[in-house]
């Protein structure tokens, strides 16, 4: 093998001039150390360990073995095993790329506690409690993941399934949620994410377009209590609390139209914009928490997955040390 012909490239930040193996991924090759490979991967241990024979392909006195992995998955995952501040525990701040390429080959080749590192960096951005979701943009540690959604929610189910991450999947498909043609079938189409490969499974599709259905309807019944009953009791503002109620309701809706957006049931109402009595105010904020969190306690279901509490429990499995 010759890297310099053009043929193939290293990668730069790993390759160590007196590495001890040469790995071959697509046309990206990576020169390192048999020995820490070995340490950290049963995998690799096995591999490593296996007799070379007398016609073993070589490159500067190494051997070369080709893995079948794509070159954006190993690079990640070897500057995570070499370079200790390139895949930092949570709450550091990575991406979500990076934490794919991770979770994919650390699953694969059983690195154990890369794989938990991984798991928990995603996990930080798809909560299985809602007070967590309340609390998002503190505890996750990829904002890639709201900034450029869908791609990101898609590549997020699809590692989800990869690795049996069943936990990930019902807020993932929340935060797909649309109800615009165009949106759907933008999100229908994605086929890439940051170099990986990245779409919905059929089955998939159909989840993604009954919850969207289901969280719509689910979404107009949460707001019932702006209109019923018509009057709260222990009302002291009357005619007034009526038609802020009634005004709060109508300007959701003008708003969800002029924007051609769905109305997220998790943010639609804001109680603090509610302009009425001190009892009304109160009804409004406590019947406005418990049909989220009737909501939110129906996202396993909307995926055809079982509670959010047996979901906690695997996510707990997974991620014991």
């Amino acid at each position: 093998m010759d890297p310099v012909d053009g043929a193939f490239s290293p990668v730069e930040g790993l390759w160590f001039s007196d590495g001890t193996v040469v790995i071959r991924a697509e046309n990206s090759i990576f020169r390192v150390y048999a020995a820490l490979l070995a340490a950290r991967s049963t995998v690799f241990q096995d591999m490593m360990g296996f007799p070379q024979p007398a016609d073993v392909e070589t490159l500067e006195g190494c051997p070369v073995v080709q893995l079948q992995d794509s070159a954006v998955d190993v690079t990640s995952f070897f500057k995570a095993i070499f370079d200790s501040s390139f895949f930092e525990p949570y709450p550091a701040r990575t991406d979500l790329s990076i934490v794919v390429s991770v979770l994919r080959l650390s699953n694969k080749y059983d690195v154990d506690y890369l794989r938990r590192r991984a798991l928990i960096h995603l996990s930080s951005s798809f909560p299985t409690v809602l007070s967590d979701y309340d609390n998002k943009w503190e505890r996750m540690s990829m904002s890639d993941l709201f900034f450029e959604r869908p791609g990101a929610s898609v590549l997020a189910i699809q590692i989800a399934r990869e690795v049996h991450a069943l936990w990930i999947l019902p807020s993932a498909f929340y935060f797909m949620a649309e109800t615009d043609e165009s949106l759907i079938q933008s999100t229908l189409s994605i086929a890439a994410y940051k170099g990986h490969a990245a779409c919905l499974s059929a089955h998939d599709q159909m989840l993604f377009m009954k919850s969207n259905l289901q969280l719509s309807r689910e979404t107009h019944h949460l707001l019932r209590f702006l209109y019923s009953p018509d009057v709260i009791p222990g009302c002291t503002g009357g005619e007034v609390c009526r038609r802020a109620r009634m005004h709060a309701l109508a300007a959701i809706q003008e708003e969800a139209y002029e924007h051609n957006t769905d109305l997220d049931p998790m943010d639609v109402f804001d109680p603090n914009k509610l302009e009425a009595c001190k009892i009304c105010c109160e009804f409004s904020t406590q019947a406005n928490q418990e049909g989220r969190q009737s909501i939110w306690e129906k996202l396993p279901k909307m995926c055809g997955l079982p509670s959010w509490k047996e979901l906690e429990k695997m996510k707990e499995a997974a991620l014991a040390g």
